[in-house]
């Protein structure tokens, strides 16, 4: 673990456009909810999920660099939201089919972007005002315990 906490994972986040902060944020979201309620494959939902949590994580990054540390905090808890979205949508896409081809892949890629977010969170914690600290260090647990969830998953077969 220690090797992998030194070690900078190579993975772009995609720009998350208009941050929280932003007060037409709110179309946005509402767009989001949208398309999500319009989603019925479970890979589809799975890879809607991951991108809508690497944004939201990259847009936390963004508003701890101007210090905004409650509303990173918030953006920060949804995507890791996003991310058990994306798990759920994926165990779903196994069960319905267990010798889907794309599932092993996908999976692949949420561990890199897990592993990304980990290194992201690490790597902004200085910033985090004592007032959210307790908040953020419970969405470093969560970013732990998906990415062990991951290595579950790649494991079995």
């Amino acid at each position: 673990s220690s090797a992998i906490a030194s070690q900078k994972i190579n993975y772009e986040l995609p720009y998350p456009g208009m941050l929280p902060d932003n007060p037409f944020y709110f179309l946005k979201v509402m767009r989001d909810g949208i398309v999500k309620l319009l989603i019925n494959e479970e890979m589809t939902m799975a890879r809607f999920s991951l991108e809508n949590a690497e944004k939201r994580m990259y847009a936390g990054k963004l508003l701890l660099d101007k210090g905004k540390d409650r509303i990173a905090v918030d953006t920060i808890s949804k995507s890791n939201n996003y991310m058990d979205d994306a798990m759920r949508a994926v165990i779903a896409a196994k069960k319905q089919n267990p010798k889907n081809p794309d599932v092993r892949p996908f999976l692949q890629q949420v561990r890199s972007a897990t592993t990304k977010h980990i290194e992201i969170a690490r790597d902004e914690k200085s910033k985090v005002g004592k007032n959210y600290i307790g908040q953020f260090t419970t969405e470093q647990k969560r970013l732990e315990n998906t990415r062990k969830n991951v290595d579950s998953l790649l494991r079995s077969k």
